[in-house]
């Protein structure tokens, strides 16, 4: 009796531990597959657009105060255009936080259970 007992118990244990595998692969199949917040194919190229304009302003602000530091740009022209280049970048930089609060919203409503934003 005993021994029948303990093997119920080691069946009930082992369904247990596959249901919550099939749960975590569910969930990270999810996630993965983008099921979760379906990206407009514009919207994901604009954000790579702007996350490449972004590594290209700030590789240029570098190269720019090398370029500083060894003579080959002046005071007045380092000025000129590190401040172009920053302006730049704020913008660059505002319209990322732009995207990334709309995205907050839009989960905000999703786990409030508002459905799509």
């Amino acid at each position: 009796m005993t021994n029948t007992l303990a093997n119920l118990f080691i069946v009930l244990a082992l369904l247990g531990v596959f249901a919550a595998l099939f749960a975590i692969f569910l969930s990270l199949r999810a996630i993965f597959s983008g099921e979760l917040l379906p990206v407009d194919a514009d919207e994901g190229a604009a954000r790579a657009a702007l996350v490449d304009r972004k590594r290209a302003l700030i590789e240029s602000l570098r190269d720019l105060g090398e370029d500083h530091a060894t003579g080959k740009i002046d005071e007045e022209d380092f000025a000129l255009l590190s401040g172009q280049l920053r302006s730049q970048l704020a913008e660059v930089l505002a319209a990322i936080d732009a995207r990334v609060e709309a995205k907050r919203e839009e989960i905000e409503a999703l786990v409030r259970g508002e459905g799509h934003a």
